[in-house]
């Protein structure tokens, strides 16, 4: 029912439906109830009518029937700029025909005006002369025609009243020039705000998209050039706008001029009004002076110097008249000028609107698709990272099932090397009673020697003893088969030549400790490996403990020489994995930078379409 609504939703609600879909609200209820009515979805009136109440159902009759010419318009949800765009030119458009509506009223006003000054000398100059008959032929009928006087007066005061309801008429006609000027003003400068309105939404949009620019093209600087053409375009559609501001202002200086010229206009009218005034004054002395012929013709001759004065002024007036017409044609023709100026700069701003926009959709073409090649680049990362983890995961069993082989092999080596210890520690010990026994040898030896002629017997005796308690077993068979000459023979072998197995077999020991010392250290060097493909997820081939002993080379002084094969393949596999994890690294940074800058442009695009949906 409309008068649940009230008067104001009322009138809000005509206004609405009256006027066009897009035309511009000013203020009040319209305002709140235009983006209701004017656009972006279907409209349904609803009215409910009561018998008992005729004039309400009356009212919301009418009122449907205005709604039935209501003509909605669609928005672009997934485009809102470009809508909002196209809204704004369309409203540009419309204040555009409106100006120029309003001018050609303007230009016919001041067509309409030009010819009624065109005609308002002809009738003053027809108003004097016949008042000067009049006057001539008051003169010779002064007397005894005061009827006829008093006639021809009424004519001359008809005549004045038409006079000035000529001008009257002439007023109101400037009267309708001015407000037709101030209406022309006032959508001058309604489409001035519309532009500079479009304009910020369009510096604004820039703006948003220089940086979604420089989000996605972090990694490049693909479309650098690109964005110095927008910012070159930008500049020249800022100096267009500058110079269609100026054209405006132009134009507001001519109008102004052209508005002191009319204000000099109507001062001169109303002098002519005042010697009007005057002349009226002088006829009614005339009229007053016609009972005496005597006082009429002594003011015969002032009336006419009076009346020769108001024609030279007059004469004056209208040359004035003259010049403040030919200046308005002027400051006329200097509107026309500029307005067509206006014009064309607004044409050329459009076009060049058009232009930018044109290349801001480009602009956003290339950035999607660039957009797209990183994001199809981060895809096929992930499937690379993805592929790797799965053989890396693969490979980390394998690792760890040759890590604890090799940690078996090590304790197999840890064993062998504390029985290896032990033994020498034996070998030690039977050497130092070697030693022991061999110094006994050589002092008996000795003592022999000294009686060697005298005592054959008991050393042969000793001997035999000497080789059953010596702790060889070699030596005591010989000792018990051979006899007592080959124990003597044993007895005086060098002790150099005993001592040579000794030395061997510390020089074996001292072979198996420098290995076991290398296959130490290859075991900590393997593990440091290992620990290194564990963080990159990479398979390490470990090689067997046999190709470890092979390749293990120990110089006499127990250092290594040269670099062996092993370790220069440990040390190629640690520079391959490093290289391996360096890369893995990148691409993860890379990933997390890419899905960071996503992230980004998803938290503008949600909040540019949240300013949107507030606007």
């Amino acid at each position: 029912q409309v008068g649940a609504l009230g008067d104001a939703l009322s009138n809000a609600l005509r206004q609405l439906l009256a006027s066009a879909p897009a035309q511009a609200v000013g203020k009040g209820p319209a305002l709140l109830l235009r983006d209701a009515l004017c656009g972006n979805g279907r409209t349904l009136l609803m009215g409910t009518l009561l018998p008992t109440d005729f004039e309400e159902s009356a009212e919301t009759l009418r009122l449907l029937a205005d709604g039935v010419g209501l003509d909605t318009f669609p928005l672009i949800n997934d485009q809102a700029t470009r809508g909002l765009l196209a809204r704004y030119r369309r409203q540009v458009q419309q204040l555009g025909e409106q100006l120029s509506v309003a001018e050609q009223k303007l230009i016919k006003g001041v067509e309409q005006l030009e010819v009624d000054r065109q005609h308002l000398p002809n009738q003053l100059q027809g108003a004097a002369e016949r008042l000067q008959a009049l006057v001539d032929r008051m003169q010779q009928d002064a007397a005894g025609h005061a009827s006829e006087r008093q006639k021809l007066m009424e004519e001359l005061v008809e005549t004045r009243s038409k006079a000035n309801a000529a001008s009257g008429e002439l007023v109101a006609i400037k009267e309708e020039l001015v407000r037709e000027k101030q209406e022309k003003l006032q959508l001058s400068k309604q489409m001035v705000a519309l532009q500079l309105g479009s304009n910020e939404e369009a510096s604004e949009r820039q703006q948003r998209l220089y940086q979604l620019e420089q989000e996605v093209l972090a990694s490049g600087d693909v479309l650098s050039q690109l964005r110095q053409q927008t910012e070159t375009q930008a500049a020249e559609l800022k100096q267009k706008s500058a110079d269609l501001e100026e054209a405006q202002q132009s134009q507001r200086r001519t109008e102004q001029q052209r508005l002191l010229l009319q204000s000099q206009m109507q001062t001169m009218r109303k002098e002519l009004e005042d010697l009007r005034e005057t002349q009226d004054e002088l006829n009614l002395q005339v009229l007053n002076a016609g009972n005496a012929q005597t006082a009429a013709e002594r003011s015969e001759a002032n009336l006419r110097a009076e009346l020769a004065s108001d024609r030279a002024e007059l004469e004056r007036l209208r040359e004035r008249l003259v010049q403040l017409e030919a200046s308005l044609i002027e400051s006329s023709a200097e509107a026309t000028r500029c307005a067509e100026r206006a014009r064309a700069a607004k044409l050329q701003l459009e076009e060049q609107t058009l232009q930018h926009e044109q290349d801001t959709l480009a602009l956003q073409r290339q950035a999607a698709e660039v957009a797209e090649r990183q994001m199809a680049r981060a895809e096929a990362a992930e499937q690379a990272l993805f592929s790797q983890t799965q053989h890396a995961s693969s490979n980390n069993s394998t690792l760890a099932s040759q890590l604890s082989e090799a940690q078996a092999q090590l304790r197999a080596a840890t064993a062998r090397e504390s029985e290896l210890q032990r033994l020498l520690q034996s070998h030690v010990e039977q050497m130092d009673a070697m030693r022991k026994h061999g110094r006994g040898r050589a002092a008996q030896r000795t003592r022999r020697n000294g009686d060697d002629d005298d005592d054959d017997d008991d050393d042969a005796d000793g001997g035999a003893d000497a080789d059953g308690t010596s702790d060889d077993g070699h030596e005591g068979e010989e000792a018990e088969g051979k006899g007592g000459v080959k124990a003597v023979d044993a007895g005086r072998q060098p002790a150099t030549q005993r001592q040579d197995p000794i030395r061997e077999y510390e020089e074996r020991v001292r072979t198996i400790l420098q290995v076991n010392r290398a296959l130490v250290e290859a075991y900590w060097r393997l593990r440091r490996l290992a620990e290194g493909a564990a963080l990159t997820h990479q398979m390490l081939e470990v090689p067997s403990h046999e190709e470890l002993l092979l390749s293990v080379q120990v110089g006499a002084d127990g250092r290594r020489q040269v670099m062996s094969e092993l370790e220069k393949s440990l040390d190629n596999e640690n520079s391959r994995l490093r290289t391996q994890l360096e890369r893995v690294t990148e691409t993860l940074s890379a990933h997390s930078a890419l899905e960071a800058s996503e992230q980004r442009l998803e938290s503008q695009q949600a909040a540019a379409l949240a300013e949107e949906r507030g606007r």
